[in-house]
């Protein structure tokens, strides 16, 4: 599996400035898109057979924003990921830290898992899930071997897609900043 730097509050943006709206490679895409600007997620979202996503917090947030030249206020963030986790019938699997995962609607199930390291629970919405789960890769691991295409509608440098497409699939991503789009697009292209 190639090597994706991890886009991080903690850690410096990737060296790429290059900016991009979206690429289509195959049956997959990667694309801009805010989510607490629309009341549901993109069309090409619907043919996701599972969602999978990792939440910024609160402080980790305002640098995304600034990083995004966005002024998305944590609120809209929480009710956006609310609408989605209402609105989908797919399986959804989002990742935090226990103080942002008690914001969420109440999970069908919810499990301790690691995340670069550091502690974190995914909420798991939709179905049940008996898989490994000791680090976020091994449940991205796993999800790519249960189902054909993920979305990931916060997704950073796109490490979940890189994933599943390492295992053959498909995959939808989005962020709120087009460098991470871009730095998307390096690795793809």
């Amino acid at each position: 599996m190639k090597k994706l730097e991890y886009h991080s509050a903690l850690h410096p943006q990737s060296a790429t400035d290059t900016e991009a709206d979206r690429v289509i490679i195959g049956e997959s895409i990667a694309m801009f898109n805010d989510i607490t600007q629309y009341p549901l997620l993109p069309v090409e979202y619907q043919k996701c057979d599972v969602l999978y996503t990792e939440l910024s917090w609160v402080a980790g947030l305002s640098v995304f924003n600034e990083r995004a030249k966005r002024g998305v206020p944590y609120k809209y963030y929480i009710d956006a990921l609310n609408r989605i986790i209402s609105s989908f019938r797919t399986p959804i699997f989002i990742v935090a830290g226990k103080k942002d995962c008690k914001l969420l609607p109440k999970p069908e199930l919810f499990l301790l898992t690691k995340l670069n390291g550091a502690p974190a629970q995914v909420n798991i919405y939709n179905t049940l899930y008996w898989g490994e789960h000791n680090t976020t890769t091994d449940i991205i691991n796993q999800l790519a071997e249960d189902f054909e295409c993920v979305g990931d509608f916060c997704c950073g440098y796109g490490n979940t897609g890189n994933i599943f497409r390492e295992h053959g699939k498909q995959f939808v991503m989005s962020d709120y900043n087009k460098q991470c789009i871009g730095y998307i697009k390096s690795w793809l292209c």
